[in-house]
């Protein structure tokens, strides 16, 4: 008794001085119910790699076939990579990395369009944004174009309905004086538009997926930051998307405590979603602590201090 007690206190210990390392992603797919983000139905949570977890789950359907696309987070390598995999429901996922950087990547906004298909995936820490473009799909990638924006995150294309030619990108500031806001600009090949910021409201500054369309209307879909990090979904409805104005109305709030996962996990919150004709996935924050993480985090920084206090 004693000493599962001594072994709970140290746990405990460990876990508050290293609360990062009490979080980690799933992804949970299932097939898509009616209406946007319903209620009913079971979330299935995809097994993570040993070597780290999974978040920012975006879906492509290519030859029939569905891939999920995601970010990983490497325990050993202490950052982000872009990974995929072929979904096959009730079988086990092969992941694979397609897309890795010295920096950090994630949320990997995949597309197709006259030149291809396409990833734009966060690259905060290069202060850049960059798109990559398949030469084999969905193995090999080419970096075509990168461009200068500073620290910004989560970037997310929209075509208005009016004219498809304008592919308008909506980002999120990190750090300085767009720090905390939802800015958008147009793209056209490599050159961007003037900034202009949409809103400095946390609960719907930051992109959560794909623009989604339901009949004649279309949606931007936010992560609620306001209180904590991945608290829940918004989704907004746009009434108007112009070179002078946008308006958008919130239509929808979905809070984690309203899904259901097929696991006992300590579901904790989410923050992306995204869907195709059959599949939708969202990932979850999980409340789990992981050793691997924080030691490798540790011997990175070579701050190695547990501290018996």
């Amino acid at each position: 008794m004693i000493r599962t007690y001594l072994i709970k206190n140290f746990m405990r210990r460990i876990t508050e001085r290293y609360r990062p390392y009490c979080i980690q992603w799933f992804v949970g797919i299932r097939r898509r119910k009616e209406g946007i983000l319903s209620v009913k139905g079971c979330f299935d949570l995809l097994e993570n790699p040993k070597d780290g977890w999974l978040a920012d789950p975006f879906l492509f359907e290519f030859d029939g076939d569905t891939y999920i696309f995601a970010e990983k987070w490497s325990y050993i390598k202490q950052k982000g990579e872009i990974v995929f995999s072929k979904y096959l429901s009730g079988c086990s996922l092969k992941w694979s990395t397609i897309i890795e950087e010295d920096y950090h990547l994630s949320y990997p906004y995949i597309w197709k369009d006259k030149n291809g298909i396409h990833i734009m995936p966060e690259s905060c820490g290069a202060n850049q944004v960059s798109i990559y473009t398949a030469i084999e799909f969905p193995y090999s990638w080419k970096r075509e174009l990168s461009y200068s924006l500073g620290p910004v995150a989560d970037s997310t294309m929209f075509w208005p309905k009016t004219n498809q030619s304008e592919r308008w990108v909506f980002t999120y500031g990190c750090e300085g004086i767009w720090k905390d806001k939802l800015i958008r600009y147009k793209l056209n090949g490599d050159m961007i538009g003037a900034r202009r910021m949409i809103t400095r409201n946390k609960k719907i500054s930051r992109p959560a997926g794909k623009f989604i369309v339901e009949g004649s209307t279309w949606y931007r879909v936010a992560q609620n930051g306001l209180e904590n990090y991945g608290t829940g979904l918004v989704f907004l409805q746009i009434d108007e998307c112009s070179e002078e104005n946008y308006r958008e109305t919130i239509a929808l709030e979905r809070d984690f405590r309203e899904m259901k996962v097929n696991k006992q996990l300590n579901v904790i919150g989410m923050h992306t979603y995204n869907r195709v004709n059959q599949w939708e996935v969202v990932d979850f924050r999980i409340k789990k602590f992981n050793l691997i993480n924080m030691l490798y985090f540790v011997k990175k920084y070579r701050k190695f201090s547990i501290g018996m206090r």
